[in-house]
Formats: structure tokens, C-alpha cells, sequence
């Protein structure tokens, strides 16, 4: 399923027509000495979704996935993909011609016979890559592990513990996700 996305868009047009939309509000940093603008630091909060201005444009990021369903811990199909891209494009007037796709989190979710965090806790290494263990710095609440690559990071991590025990997945601590 897909669920992170990082959409860019560099023509002006387009940028000035969302930021715009009377839904967002843009907030900036300014110097408290001076009260001057920081240049680039425009951001608006919708959903699950920020969007920012950058020096080379506009900045979409955040989860599809939770925009289409309001969470991402079910299934995400493709044909939900297409609806929620549609819908999006929509309600925020964006030319898809105009949009790069800059990031796209891909995952799958699975419901391993063991533990997941038994199994992340003996990961050690993916192409030669050790293990990173964001949680060791004290974030318990999130457990997972990843392997940075030059262009992809591959995650694992054990989705019981970031979305609360729903019906129709199974008991907390069984999920796995990989992205």
C-alpha cells in the first residue's frame, strides 16, 4: 500500500493558487529583533498533510492514506490510491501535469506468529547496512528499526504499538509493517 507522499511543485501559477485557498492558513517565522520575514518558512497544517514554501516552490507532504481514510492502519488499495490522488487534486486545485512525486512510502503489512518486537529487536543488518534503532533514544511508544540506503530507507516497526487496537486488526503487537 502507499501511504507517505512528498509532492512538488515549482510553477508559480500553481503555488499562488494554493496558498490561496481560504481553508489553509500559512503561518511564517519572523526575526524577533527586526520583525523581517524569515525567507522560506511559509507552512500551513491540513490534516495529515503539510505543506510549506520552499526556495525551489511548494511542498505537499504527508500521508494519502490518512487523508483518504482519516488513518493508515488498514488495508489501502490501489483503486483507493486513485480516488484519494483525485480527491486531493481536487480540493487543493492542483494540476497533477504540474506535481513531482519527490517521495513515495510503499509498505505492506503482515501478521508474523511471533512477537514484532521480537523480531525487530533481532534485526541486525540489511545489505550490509546495521540497524538504526530511533526508540533507544527514549521513544518506547514507537518501536521500529530502520536501514538508511543512499536513495530508500527500509523500515520495519511494530504497528500495534503506534495505532490503537482496532476490531478488525489483529491484537496489538502481531502487526508488522514494512516500508
Amino acid at each position: 500500500m502507499i501511504d507517505y507522499l512528498k509532492l512538488w511543485i515549482t510553477d508559480e501559477q500553481q503555488i499562488e493558487t494554493i496558498k490561496a485557498l481560504p481553508f489553509l492558513e500559512f503561518t511564517e517565522k519572523v526575526n524577533s529583533t527586526t520583525g523581517e520575514a524569515i525567507p522560506y518558512t511559509q507552512k500551513a497544517q491540513w490534516g495529515s498533510m503539510e505543506i510549506s514554501v520552499l526556495p525551489f516552490g511548494l511542498q505537499m507532504a504527508g500521508s494519502i492514506h490518512k487523508y483518504y481514510k482519516g488513518g493508515n492502519e488498514g488495508d489501502f488499495t490501489f483503486s483507493e490510491l486513485k480516488t484519494a490522488i483525485q480527491n486531493f487534486s481536487a480540493e487543493f486545485n492542483i494540476n497533477p501535469n504540474l506535481a513531482y512525486v519527490k517521495n513515495i512510502e510503499v509498505s505492506v503489512n503482515i501478521h508474523p506468529e511471533m512477537d514484532a518486537e521480537q523480531i525487530i529487536s533481532q534485526m541486525l543488518c540489511f545489505k550490509n547496512k546495521e540497524a538504526n534503532y530511533p526508540y533507544r533514544d527514549g521513544n518506547e511508544s514507537f518501536y521500529y528499526t530502520e536501514f538508511p540506503a543512499k536513495n530508500y530507507f527500509f523500515k520495519v516497526y511494530d504497528k500495534g504499538k503506534q495505532v490503537p487496537y482496532k476490531k478488525y486488526v489483529a491484537p496489538r503487537s502481531k502487526i508488522y509493517a514494512f516500508k
